[in-house]
């Protein structure tokens, strides 16, 4: 391998193009890149002391700035540089379930809301609402 510089850092290619490691100009650490067909595993070195890791995967085969960085729990997906989606896996507990009530309870009301979607505004236009025995409706336009 040989060093070859270009305006972000000096860099080495292996003979086969499957390993490179960049140094970027003002830096201690290395970038150790295992080269794929459709993707990057990246390895950040100082001192031989892995500070993070990520894999850069190509979304289009024919445009390389369309790709998604896996960076542990975090996803980002990037076009022409720009960060378009951030994913964050995080861990969640289930809901517990509820005990049941046995006896039906009929005090409880319902209500409705209809609307029109106008000009991408939703405007409410009929309300109704149901307690068990009476059913309200109110139509907006009779106010």
């Amino acid at each position: 391998m040989a060093v070859t510089s270009s305006t972000w850092g000096d860099y080495e290619i292996s003979d086969d193009y499957k390993i490179a490691i960049v140094q970027k100009y003002k830096s201690k650490a290395k970038y150790y890149i295992k080269i794929n067909e459709n993707s990057l595993n990246v390895d950040l070195k100082l001192n031989g002391k892995i500070l993070y890791q990520f894999t850069d995967t190509k979304l289009d085969k024919e445009d390389l700035t369309y790709f998604s960085r896996k960076l542990k729990t975090h996803n980002y997906v990037y076009k022409n540089g720009i960060l378009i989606i951030k994913e964050i896996e995080r861990q969640t507990k289930y809901l517990k379930p509820i005990k049941q009530n046995l006896t039906l309870n009929k005090d409880f009301i319902t209500m409705d809301l209809e609307t029109i979607t106008t000009n991408g505004i939703m405007s409410p236009v009929c309300i109704s609402v149901y307690d068990g025995i009476n059913v309200s409706s109110f139509y907006l336009s009779n106010f």
